[in-house]
């Protein structure tokens, strides 16, 4: 075989969620606005590039891919899409960890700040990199979240509905499931999370995000999407769990971060830095670490075609 179609890939997981970045050299046909990146890379034949990267037998079910395209606006460092399985999908924290992670390691592209362009405007991300070892050893991302709305009672449960950058979440504690999960749990809490997305069908929820209070007084979280994926980092539910606790008055504004962990034990650590009004502002924290620079070959007479999921 004359091998002529390569997509070379970084991958890079942050507290245990994988993120695949893709650096699209669009020099030769910039655009103006992150929506013109978008409908490029939605082009029937590269959404099947697309779906080949993200499905078996060179991804999986929850891998999600981060593109990199050229900045839109003037003071802006790139642009940066994401994509799952199924479609374009919203800022993911942990990706905007494993983006920096790779402009500075891979790219040489080193700051204090990174300002990234995406679909819905602009956020910062902070870093501190070590010259010595050539690594990132901290990121921070600032997040905004808002109540929509309080105590809300289904089925004998009550949840909070907490929008986190524009996505909301519902919050409930799982007191009925262990949330260390296992297999019986995984699927009570999977099925439950469908009606809850089925029944709130006025607010369109990105996320569900379980937790418990283990005998250590530690609160486990454990968030499904819409997809069924179970986040393996703690980075989506953090900002919202932490706006929750703010509201049910067991944290505070604060210089000190507050760990908050997952299911899995991953830990990422938060802290509310103001209140003004109804928003609560976020700062979470972590590391990304590259796991592979990978060069994945396209065969369009591949009899696996586009790939396959195993779920």
């Amino acid at each position: 075989m004359r091998m002529n179609n390569y997509i070379t890939t970084t991958d890079v997981h942050v507290a245990g969620e994988p993120i695949r970045v893709i650096h699209i050299n669009a020099l030769f046909n910039l655009k103006d606005t992150m929506e013109g990146y978008q409908q490029v890379l939605n082009r029937p034949t590269n959404q099947s590039n697309w779906k080949r990267l993200l499905e078996e037998p060179r991804g999986h079910s929850e891998m999600r891919l981060c593109f990199i395209t050229p900045p839109v606006s003037e003071n802006a460092d790139v642009g940066i899409l994401f994509k799952d399985i199924e479609k374009d999908i919203p800022l993911l924290t942990h990706g905007l960890v494993g983006v920096v992670t790779v402009l500075a390691e891979t790219m040489g592209i080193i700051k204090d700040n990174y300002i990234l362009d995406h679909l819905d405007g602009q956020c910062c991300v902070s870093v501190d990199f070590n010259d010595a070892d050539e690594k990132v050893t901290e990121v921070r991302v600032q997040e905004e979240a808002t109540f929509i709305q309080k105590d809300v009672v289904m089925e004998g449960s009550s949840l909070d509905l907490v929008a986190v950058n524009g996505n909301k979440m519902a919050i409930l504690n799982a007191s009925d499931v262990n949330v260390t999960l296992g297999i019986e749990d995984m699927n009570v809490l999977k099925a439950k999370s469908n009606k809850i997305f089925e029944q709130i069908s006025e607010v369109e929820l990105s996320h569900i995000l379980f937790y418990e209070i283990n005998s250590e007084g530690e609160h486990p979280i454990l968030t499904i999407d819409r997809i069924g994926h179970i986040d393996r980092s703690p980075f989506s539910g953090t900002a919202g769990f932490i706006a929750y606790l703010y509201g049910e008055g067991d944290v505070s504004e604060s210089n000190s971060y507050s760990p908050v962990k997952n299911f899995l034990g991953h830990i990422v650590d938060a802290r509310i830095l103001d209140v003004e009004k109804e928003t609560i502002r976020i700062e979470t924290k972590g590391v990304g670490y590259i796991t592979g620079l990978h060069r994945f070959v396209i065969d369009a007479t591949d009899p696996l075609k586009d790939g396959f999921l195993v779920k």
